[in-house]
């Protein structure tokens, strides 16, 4: 599947983006807290419909998930059900990993283009990635969308005021009401300025609180943003080693429901 090039696009316009399909939701009655409604994003804000279905995963490098951009569907591996049943978290990061692609990476061109008979999934391709920048560099902004999406700045940085996040108490705590992995909310926190543990479950704090030689406090930068409804700088944020459920049936189709086309279809590898 021919995707568009990597897009240029700094921490900020990618905020923006996420931003306003977050906008969008608030606008129809959707509470402005957490969990991020990411189903709904998917299926009617972007009219986008969500299946599952067998893709082909490699254990050492699964795929979670794919983008049809010809049929407009997010599609949810069926082969990593258990997967998505172990890490919860895994599978909204795995849908707004893929609403990332859709926006960034598909050219309005080839989106829900029609397909002549014959050309079915059974004869796409699927797009084994291969290691290649450009590659790496379409898969890291569709997790740091992800990650800008499923935990904005503006709801995450004033849940942080009062919690000790030192601790991993505290970390869980905002993991479960922003419905994510422990691992993206660490990494989410860490890319906004609040420490981060290392290999040994060490925690290290950020450079102001050592100097300071204290607790680390909400950084007044990121609280005054997030007060005026903005977001903060972000960085790469991964998802869990494979990332975490919102709801057992995603689909219309129904969770594992068939397909009435073969399986295999043209994919962004997640």
């Amino acid at each position: 599947m021919a995707v568009a090039s990597v897009p240029v696009l700094s921490a900020r316009q990618l905020e923006r983006r996420a931003e306003a399909l977050l906008d969008l939701a608030v606008a129809v009655g959707h509470a402005a807290g957490p969990p991020v409604p990411v189903e709904w994003l998917v299926e009617h804000a972007l009219d986008l419909c969500i299946v599952w279905d067998a893709l082909p995963t490699d254990p050492d490098a699964p795929v979670l998930g794919g983008l049809d951009p010809v049929r407009g569907e997010v599609v949810l591996n069926d082969r990593e059900a258990k997967r998505f049943a172990a890490f919860p978290g895994l599978e909204s990061f795995t849908l707004a990993h893929e609403v990332g692609h859709w926006l960034l990476h598909v050219p309005p061109a080839r989106r829900r283009q029609p397909m002549l008979p014959g050309l079915g999934r059974g004869q796409a391709r699927p797009c084994a990635g291969g290691g290649s920048t450009a590659t790496a560099r379409r898969e890291q902004q569709a997790d740091t969308f992800a990650a800008l999406l499923l935990m904005p700045a503006r709801l995450l940085v004033p849940r942080c005021a009062g919690l000790d996040l030192s601790r991993f108490p505290a970390r869980y705590k905002l993991r479960d009401e922003f419905g994510v992995s422990i691992t993206a909310m660490n990494l989410r926190l860490r890319a906004l300025g609040f420490g981060w543990f290392d290999e040994q479950n060490r925690y290290i704090a950020p450079k102001r609180a050592r100097a300071a030689g204290g607790a680390v406090a909400v950084p007044h930068s990121l609280a005054g943003r997030a007060v005026r409804g903005e977001g903060a700088p972000a960085t790469g944020c991964d998802s869990d080693a494979v990332r975490p459920p919102l709801t057992p049936a995603l689909s219309p189709r129904g969770r594992g429901g068939p397909l009435s086309l073969p399986h295999r279809l043209t994919l962004l590898r997640v």
